[in-house]
């Protein structure tokens, strides 16, 4: 509704104070003196009256047009006004209804919208945990295998060891025990010889199988060592390895744990979210049914003041009625007054002629 166009008030209360001050109510009023007036005056003075009764017949008829046109006017500016804040009233209302609906729409959208987030961000938190914990499994799994083929490793190459180092003692205390005898006997007969005619033989006893045997063990316990300590620093190789998949572990935990903060950070974001526009909407819901509310009794008051114009122009068609029937008692009391003066006149006229007759007849005798 244009709340800029004037109230109904402005529009007919001036007329309706028009044909208060034209009411021809006061005009029969005073006709009907005159009329009253006019039977008591003598015959001499009716001429003079049914003039000024004709001029005031004439004002009579002139307001009674003007009041009309009034009337038309005001009836056609009253259905024009009417037509149009009724359909104003009626297309606010009705788009004021669709923006409503539309508003539910789009909330119940939004609301399915959030529960279709909040349903992929569970799945993705419990589908990353399973995955994380199925990685840690696997990981956990993994060094355990390789700490239990790695210790397997080390504890047989010992048990190797421990039985090389023991045989290659036992040869040696073989050794040591069959040729300690020779070699006393040896010494004492090499006391006798001088040391540039001793035997090569007998200076380089390492020469011997055994001496052979005993070198032969002694590098392959060294070649073991070797191969432990290679083992060792496989172990070592492997417990970095082990403590980096430890760390990756920790990280992979870190992470999860991280993750499952920022979901339930973003939960409550999209809780804060959803209480945020259901606010918004229902506020805006609400403020749309509150100007729904105003079109409507605005519609209503519009409705009450077109009643109350068509009450006045009832008024104003009962005042025109009223004197139209006063104009047609005024105009056959003319009628009345006219064939009554035509009838004096006649009267008169043949007084007139009744009177110079007589005259007549004694003048020409006279003459």
């Amino acid at each position: 509704m244009d709340r800029s166009s004037p109230p109904p008030e402005q529009i007919w209360g001036e007329p309706e104070s028009l044909v208060e001050e034209d009411s021809p109510s006061k005009n029969t009023g005073h006709m009907t003196d005159l009329c009253s007036d006019e039977t008591d005056n003598s015959p001499l003075l009716q001429p003079h009256t049914l003039k000024e009764f004709e001029q005031h017949l004439n004002d009579l008829k002139k307001e009674n047009f003007s009041l009309k046109l009034r009337i038309y006017f005001l009836e056609e500016r009253i259905q024009q006004k009417y037509e149009e804040s009724s359909e104003d009233v009626y297309r606010t209302n009705i788009e004021l209804k669709v923006e409503v609906e539309s508003l539910k729409k789009e909330l119940q959208e939004k609301q399915e919208h959030l529960d279709k987030a909040l349903k992929t961000t569970e799945s993705l938190t419990n589908h990353n945990e399973t995955e994380l914990q199925r990685c840690c499994q696997e990981r956990q799994q993994e060094i355990d295998h390789m700490q239990q083929v790695l210790e397997t490793k080390i504890q047989l190459l010992q048990e190797e060891a421990r039985l090389a180092r023991s045989e290659a003692e036992r040869m040696a205390s073989l050794a040591g025990s069959n040729s300690h005898g020779s070699l006393v006997s040896l010494d004492i007969a090499m006391e006798d010889i001088p040391t540039d005619d001793r035997p090569a033989s007998v200076m380089s006893p390492s020469n011997t199988s055994k001496d052979r045997l005993i070198e032969e063990l002694t590098k392959e316990i060294r070649s073991k060592d070797v191969l432990i300590t290679e083992l060792r620093e496989e172990k070592t190789s492997l417990n970095n390895r082990v403590g980096e998949l430890e760390g990756q572990v920790q990280e992979l935990s870190a992470t999860l744990l991280q993750k499952d903060k920022d979901v339930e950070f973003y939960q409550e974001e999209l809780g804060q979210e959803r209480l945020r526009i259901e606010q918004e909407m229902q506020s805006l819901v609400e403020e749309q049914q509150s100007q729904l509310n105003q079109y409507e009794c605005a519609a209503g008051q519009c409705v009450s003041e077109l009643q109350k114009a068509q009450l006045q122009v009832q008024s104003l068609q009962a005042k025109i009625q009223e004197s139209e029937a006063n104009n047609m008692k005024l105009q056959e009391k003319l009628s009345e007054m006219e064939c009554e003066l035509r009838s004096l006149r006649q009267a008169s006229q043949s007084q007139e002629r009744t009177i110079q007759g007589p005259h007549r007849d004694h003048q020409h005798q006279r003459q």
